[in-house]
């Protein structure tokens, strides 16, 4: 490539949750890999995406993954359509190659957005504590990029404590300033 200059940003502790069936046409997967993008993305929750909760959108980042130069770990996956999609990618053979894959570095799939145990995805007042039988306890990992990170045992944004009460508007349309 002409172009050698990547992002990667190094992400860790996400809460991914998109619209579900209920999106319209501008809504589709959570995470898109697209060209020059490399990516360390851990211990996060994708779900509810209105198609794919992950994308590869060119055969670049998939190649970086798979060279190691982009990390997708210990996430919970679950999108609307499909988990993973591939498109104009041949460093996977087809979307189960890359769920093997992925699954070998701890990611994991759930069958739906209840599945990943959030008190309440509303998307005018969510409540991202895990519930106490949820999937995402016990799940995080901190290595190599992530080393420096705080350390927390849960995967996603929240674990027992709501760190966006106080101060946090979920609502901005309609609150009173």
């Amino acid at each position: 490539m002409a172009n050698n200059m990547y992002s990667k940003p190094v992400l860790s502790n996400f809460t991914f949750i998109g619209p579900g069936t209920e999106g319209n046409e501008k809504h589709g997967a959570s995470v898109h890999f697209g060209l020059n993008s490399r990516m360390v993305l851990a211990n996060s929750i994708i779900v509810g995406a209105k198609t794919n909760a992950i994308e590869f959108n060119s055969d670049f980042p998939a190649a970086e993954l798979k060279a190691g130069r982009s990390i997708l770990s210990n996430n919970m996956v679950f999108g609307t359509a499909a988990n993973y999609s591939l498109k104009d990618v041949t460093s996977f053979g087809s979307v189960a190659d890359l769920t093997g894959y992925l699954n070998g570095f701890g990611d994991f799939t759930v069958a739906n957005v209840a599945a990943a145990g959030l008190t309440s995805t509303s998307i005018s007042a969510p409540n991202l504590l895990l519930k106490s039988d949820s999937p995402a306890l016990g799940k995080a990992k901190y290595e190599g990029d992530l080393a420096s990170f705080t350390k927390e045992t849960f995967i996603g944004a929240m674990g027992t404590t709501d760190w966006t009460k106080g101060w946090a508007s979920w609502d901005p349309k309609n609150n009173k300033y």
